[in-house]
């Protein structure tokens, strides 16, 4: 986003918009930079937060470090007088701010393999020798032995596993184990951006303007706990993230008569992103000494990722780091407007082509992830998930799963896609009072292809690896699309009085997915292979001393581990959007608007699905049982989604009067989806697709179309509401309309500016710490009541008594969203003062108020049973109350 000095104008399109925008569903940005003139003008600004003014966290002991400086300016002018111009701006950001984190880590008892208790006071939970697994002869039943003393002994501990666990702090709370260590480390984030815009005026019926924007941004974000230490999940170490942006266009219009324009734009985009993680370039694993972890290369020169289960932060370097994403777009369009009678027609075509180089694995450096299972006892014959803990199962050296990723043919892929979108439309002025829009577009993406023909896809219906310009179209079996249609209709009537309008609009857009359905298919054999592996939990499959085994190229006849997939049928995705509003201008100069806008989803991108999972079953996830013994993981690319969006819209707002200007929007509105898994956090829960959760049966289901419950951005209620007010001083003003000129300077030119924002929360997705379904695909707990508290706290945000682990080879009957998550409520405001300077120089003087209220608005508590964090809320996502103090001056 440039600087707000940089735009001349800014609109967000949210519906019933014009045909030429919209090549994507959902909202349309529309920004027009500035331009220079026949005199010279510009601005200076900073703005300043300093920890000094600020409150301290809900969570943390002490006001946490918080520096931010936001500086720069713009200038523009003539370079010929009415003939060229030019604009500059450049915007600068330096910020350090310290992130209140809680988290889990062993204690020093769990480290020395002593499980007698969790922390001091607490009851300990036991431990089994997982070499004494054995079948009792009297009863049939799987058995353990329990630790004599609950502890390892000091022999069986591997000594890898005590080197890693020493880059673990030790806790600093006292008294608890879901947040037993709290520290502020400092997030570090510099950003340097500018633009420049040359504008020429060739003629009268000619003009043309050129403009180049450079940003430059990185970002160093700390997981929480120091050096080796990260976040659960696998994807969130301590790292740094640089963004590189170049974006040029060209425009050039052209009058061919008082009623014809037509305006040709080129335009190029540039973005190359870097994640490097803080132990890429170390090979530590050799020091540590797994086998086969690092290979030589600075690809997979990191610390090996580490991940338990039941609330244990992890260790390592992150998934897919170090990497680089090089994104170019080159892009065309071409608008013709006429004007002919009530007619004004709009015809054009709109090109992309688009780049994607990338150098990323998932885990080339490995992963290893440590469950409570391996050292868990038996129920019945079952695995007790009340027993056992993942950092025994760690010191004893047996992982639950993992993988290792390895290039076998270049480690940098080059995709490749082309899109192309002529269009139509006629507003038509019907009557004076209505005008009618008919439009009609039509998008063709081709599908994605490599460079260098290095991606293939495993056709999950007929078993076929299909290899691009080998066996299969050099987009490895997937078919283009040709019926992208995209009709738009709207009406806009003043029935009675040019006090009333009524508008309405129906479009069908077509989305093509956050990454056009090939994330994933140039990592799959021959040019990629990864070992991969999920235990049962009795018999190991490698130990953190066996390390993994020499990577070797993958025989295509042969095929094993993880491998990716696409139907090869894929569509983009289909969005039609509807609404219709009423709005009346009321006597007050109040202008109230009442309507519904709704969506409909379908053919939507989903990404990640393991299609290879057993169905529930008292195994986990057994080979025999899976579609495919060979695998053992199928990521799915696939166009299953569904969305549905309905929406009652209220909106008053009042012009600008009397120093006066207020807008205030209420929403009532609901959102759901089958499980619309994207890798990019957009899901909530555990969908069950493929296998169908009705009771006693669960085949494979190809289409999908199950798991209805409230997307991601669901929320019932949402108000907001902004206040502007020039206060009533100074000359022309109410008060002191005569006051002299020192009088003036203190009194006048104040303005308020208050904005309130306040809304329900978000949907809740729960699951269970253990998944004892034999499934691959997660599980949910049984719920036997409601969940809901009539006065919820941090401590016990839902009643966590209400959801029950399922038993063994279950899957749970909770729907994939039961509970919402806390409600948002947030103030802000600000006082600006304005100074008149000579030669038509203002200088403002601005102190914001952000957050004014220091009202915390908490995050989702914790939503995995069996975890100590279960039903606790232990951080915020807002920050507390800042205050930001500005100069700018505008010359």
């Amino acid at each position: 986003m440039p600087s707000i000095d940089a735009l001349q104008e800014f609109n967000v399109l949210t519906s019933n918009y014009s045909v030429e925008y919209g090549t994507r569903a959902g909202p349309t940005v529309l920004l027009i930079s500035k331009s220079g003139t026949n005199r010279f003008h510009g601005t200076l600004f900073d703005f300043l937060r300093n920890t000094v003014l600020n409150s301290s966290s809900y969570f943390s002991p002490i006001n946490p470090e918080y520096i931010r400086n936001q500086f720069g300016g713009s200038i523009g002018g003539p370079i010929r007088k009415d003939k060229t111009f030019f604009f500059f701006d450049y915007q600068g950001t330096t910020n350090i701010q310290g992130i209140p984190s809680l988290t889990q880590v062993p204690t020093a008892d769990e480290r020395a393999g002593i499980f007698t208790e969790s922390f001091p006071g607490a009851p300990e939970v036991p431990i089994y020798d997982p070499n004494t697994t054995r079948t009792d002869p009297t009863t049939g039943f799987t058995v353990r032995d329990q630790f004599q003393g609950n502890t390892i002994p000091s022999g069986r501990i591997n000594p890898i596993a005590t080197k890693m666990l020493s880059y673990f702090p030790l806790p600093n709370v006292a008294g608890v184990l879901s947040a037993n260590y709290v520290d502020v480390p400092k997030e570090n984030y510099t950003d340097n951006e500018f633009d420049i815009r040359i504008d020429n005026i060739f003629s009268a019926t000619d003009r043309a303007f050129a403009r180049f924007s450079r940003d430059q941004a990185t970002v160093y974000l700390p997981s929480g706990l120091p050096d080796f230490g990260s976040q659960p999940g696998g994807y969130a170490s301590n790292q740094t993230l640089a963004d590189r942006g170049r974006n040029l266009a060209i425009s050039e219009t052209h009058i061919f008569s008082s009623n014809k324009v037509n305006q040709i734009t080129v335009g190029y985009n540039r973005i190359f992103d870097h994640i490097k993680s803080f132990g890429d370039g170390t090979n530590w694993n050799d020091q540590l000494g797994i086998p086969n972890a690092n290979l030589g290369s600075y690809f997979s020169s990191g610390f090996l990722n580490t991940q338990f289960n039941e609330g244990y932060w992890g260790l390592g370097d992150r998934g897919f780091s170090p990497i680089q994403d090089g994104t170019n777009v080159y892009q065309y369009s071409d608008d013709y407007e006429w004007v002919h009678g009530p007619h004004s027609f709009s015809i054009g075509i709109g090109t992309r082509f688009m780049q994607l180089n990338e150098l990323g694995d998932a885990f080339p450096m490995g992963e290893m992830s440590f469950d409570n299972l391996f050292t868990a006892g038996f129920a019945s014959g079952s695995f007790n998930s009340s027993s056992g803990n993942p950092i025994a199962s760690f010191l004893l050296g047996i992982p639950a799963g993992g993988e290792h990723d390895d290039e076998f043919s270049g480690s940098v892929s080059g995709r490749r896609w082309k899109e192309f979108r002529p269009y139509f439309q006629d507003n038509w002025k019907v009557r004076p009072n209505m005008t009618v829009q008919l439009g009609l577009g039509y998008n063709y993406t081709t599908p994605t292809v490599e460079a260098q023909n290095r991606q293939s896809n495993f056709d999950f219906s007929t078993g076929q690896l299909l290899i691009a310009g080998k066996n299969s179209s050099t987009a490895a079996g997937i078919r283009p699309y040709y019926l992208d249609f995209e009709p738009r209709i709207g009406l806009s009537f003043s029935p009675f009085s040019t006090k009333n309008a009524i508008r309405a609009g129906y479009a069908v857009l077509h989305d093509a997915g956050w990454n056009l359905g090939a994330e994933g298919l140039d990592l799959n054999p021959p040019f990629y292979s990864t070992f991969a592996f999920q235990t049962d939990d009795i018999t190991p499959v490698t130990t953190l001393s066996q390390g993994f085994p020499f990577p070797t190229p993958p025989d295509i006849n042969n095929l094993s581990g993880n491998i990716y997939s696409q139907n090869t049928n894929f569509r983009p995705g289909v969005v039609q959007q509807y609404n219709l509003n009423v709005q009346r201008e009321l006597p007050t100069g109040i202008v109230l608007t009442v309507g519904y806008a709704g969506s409909r989803g379908s053919h939507l991108q989903t990404a990640g699905f393991n299609l290879d999972t057993a169905p529930p079953n008292l195994q986990i996830d057994p080979s025999n049982l899976r579609p495919y013994p060979q695998f053992y993981y199928i990521f799915a690319f696939l166009d299953r989604g569904l969305s549905r969006y309905d929406s009652l819209q209220v909106k008053a707002e009042k012009s600008y009067k009397k120093g006066l200007y207020f807008l205030l929007t209420y929403t009532y509105s609901k959102g759901f989806d089958n499980g619309l898994y994207d890798d990019l956090g957009s899901l909530v829960g555990i969908p069950y697709y493929p296998l169908n959760p009705a009771p006693n049966a669960y085949p494979n289901n190809p289409n999908g179309y199950t798991d209805k419950g409230l997307n991601v951005t669901d929320q019932t209620h949402n108000f907001s509401a902004s206040e502007l007010y020039k206060l009533p001083f100074g000359r022309g003003a109410q008060f002191g309309s005569t006051a002299n000129r020192p009088v003036q300077e203190v009194i006048g030119n104040w303005q308020l500016n208050l904005i309130s924002h306040i809304a329900s929360g978000f949907p809740l997705g729960l699951s269970t710490g253990i998944n004892n379904s034999g499934t691959a695909i997660g599980n949910r707990p049984n719920q036997v009541c409601s969940g809901k508290l009539s006065h919820p706290n941090v401590n016990e945000f839902f009643d966590t008594s209400c959801f029950v682990d399922p038993a063994p080879g279950v899957l749970g009957d909770a729907s994939r969203t039961p509970l919402y998550g806390p409600d948002f409520v947030n103030f802000d405001a600000s006082l600006f003062k304005t100074f008149d300077l000579p030669k038509s120089t203002q200088l403002v003087f601005r102190a914001e108020v952000f957050n004014v209220f220091n009202h915390p608005q908490f995050a989702f508590p914790g939503t995995t049973t069996d975890s100590p964090g279960f039903g606790q809320i232990t951080q915020i996502v807002n920050n507390p109350r800042l205050i930001q103090l500005a100069l700018k001056l505008l010359f």
